[in-house]
């Protein structure tokens, strides 16, 4: 997969001698010097025979089969689809420029880790955190070396195992795209008590179209659901999981309007709003705490 060019790997066997001495530190350091794209590929690569003093300091990416099965494609055409919301992440934190190095973030639906890797290049790895309500994606990103910020949370969180207001920023992508309104309104209150004062917080969202696609599910079925997202502006489908006491089933797939994401968090603002060229069903949205 790896592309580097000439001057990325002299950045990159500049760092590998830092890290082989012990200096992770400026290892790191030096390694933050590529720009995004390459990093992304050095970070996909991870272990590399290449460069074992880098592969003992960096996370183990996840195999080809748990990146399938977790976001559906992986490699390049995995890379490829996530740099574009860490960018826009990116862009929404500038709000306090040239600071995001010391930013503490919460990881939100980490699942394996792949966009905290990305990240990785921006922010100090111990001021990361992640949450995930799946025991198996806890245990991937321990073993990747994510270390014990990663935490397991539960389906439908009243509380997390942190600190509250405490997060300068909070992301969660394809999170509140595949849960059910009753669990994204509890899920939002509950993410807008760890958001710093000045903290921001970037989810995704499904519009209407998003049904368009979907020529897998019944036609009255799709007809319920269109009707569901224009009378209350959202709609779920929900796939066969196991209930979750006093919510039901609370994972399937999920369109939500701007408008119904008001009522369903009247606590946040909408700051900025961008639809992701790569995948155009999937809307990023900035919200603060009002």
């Amino acid at each position: 997969m790896s592309i580097l060019q000439e001057f990325e790997k002299s950045i990159v066997a500049q760092a590998e001698v830092f890290a082989l001495k012990g200096n992770k530190s400026l290892a790191l350091k030096t390694l933050r010097q590529l720009g995004l794209d390459a990093w992304g590929e050095l970070l996909w690569n991870m272990p590399d025979h290449k460069y074992p003093g880098l592969s003992s300091i960096l996370p183990k990416m996840s195999s080809e089969s748990v990146q399938n099965a977790w976001t559906g494609t992986h490699g390049r055409s995995l890379l490829d689809a996530t740099i574009p919301f860490v960018r826009y992440v990116l862009s929404v934190s500038n709000w306090r420029p040239n600071q995001i190095s010391n930013f503490k973030v919460l990881d939100y639906g980490c699942g394996y880790g792949r966009i905290s890797r990305l990240m990785m290049k921006y922010v100090e790895i111990d001021q990361i955190f992640g949450a995930d309500p799946w025991d198996q994606s806890i245990s991937l990103v321990h073993e990747a070396g994510f270390g014990e910020n990663f935490k397991l949370t539960d389906y439908v969180p009243r509380k997390l195992p942190f600190d509250e207001n405490s997060f300068d920023l909070i992301w969660a992508f394809s999170v509140f795209t595949h849960l059910s309104p009753i669990v994204a309104e509890k899920s939002l209150d509950t993410l807008s008590k760890y958001l710093s004062d000045d903290g921001v917080l970037v989810i995704t969202l499904r519009p209407f179209e998003y049904w368009d696609l979907r020529s897998d599910i019944p036609s009255k079925t799709l007809k319920e659901l269109r009707d569901s997202h224009y009378s209350s502006g959202s709609s779920f489908f929900p796939h066969n999981r196991s209930e979750v006491e006093g919510f039901g089933v609370t994972y399937g797939d999920t369109t939500i309007s701007l408008e119904a994401l008001g009522k369903l968090a009247p606590q946040f603002e909408i700051l900025d709003i961008e639809r992701c060229a790569v995948d155009p069903h999937q809307v990023y949205v900035t919200l603060k705490r009002k």
